[in-house]
């Protein structure tokens, strides 16, 4: 099977940015917790102080069975998926599990980073400075790799099949704002509403 130079060069970022990641520091606690898509990516805590909602950028692509069912794969492209899919979740794994670990600290699953003082509009704990600022950091950096991955997947998709890549994305994203907000609302409506 012939690979693109365009997704040989991909694949060595990747792995570059995971040799990196491996190496820093300042990129969060490094706990390993299992989960499923969008699990514990979004809290009240998420628009006020600007951390990603994408759900995507936080628990990666899709594999190649969660595809929508919209993309169908010719058995050359399903190989150069899988290539590139598992290419990228090894790069990335450690930032991955570093901010679910922070994600799971943020929802006020234990004391330690959370004891950071009073959350006047949440009515509970607020997430310390540090777990905010290291999600925000890993929250860039997965941001970036995405999209790497994702003009990697452009080089050998077809328009077609980018296009019904595109409306996923955006569908994760969206519903993921959505419940988000539900969420926000719900939290307002059992503090009373907001102050009059």
């Amino acid at each position: 099977m012939r690979i693109s130079p365009t997704l040989v060069s991909g694949f060595l970022l990747l792995a570059c940015a995971g040799t990196l990641a491996a190496q820093g520091g300042g990129m969060g606690g490094g706990g390993r917790h299992g989960g499923h898509r969008g699990s514990g990516s979004y809290t009240a805590h998420s628009q006020r102080s600007g951390l990603i909602t994408d759900p995507v950028i936080w628990d990666g692509p899709p594999s190649y069975a969660e595809l929508p069912q919209t993309i169908q794969l010719s058995p050359g492209q399903k190989d150069q998926y899988n290539a590139a899919y598992d290419t990228f979740m090894v790069a990335t794994k450690r930032v991955r599990d570093q901010a679910r670990a922070n994600r799971s600290a943020m929802l006020g699953s234990g004391p330690g980073p959370l004891q950071g003082g009073s959350d006047a509009a949440g009515g509970g704990v607020a997430p310390s400075a540090s777990v905010l600022d290291d999600l925000t950091q890993e929250g860039q950096y997965l941001s970036e790799k995405q999209s790497v991955f994702d003009k990697t997947v452009q080089t050998f998709f077809s328009k077609g099949q980018m296009k019904e890549y595109k409306k996923w994305r955006k569908q994760q994203r969206n519903q993921a704002d959505a419940e988000q907000h539900q969420r926000q609302d719900g939290g307002s409506r059992g503090q009373g509403g907001p102050p009059s």
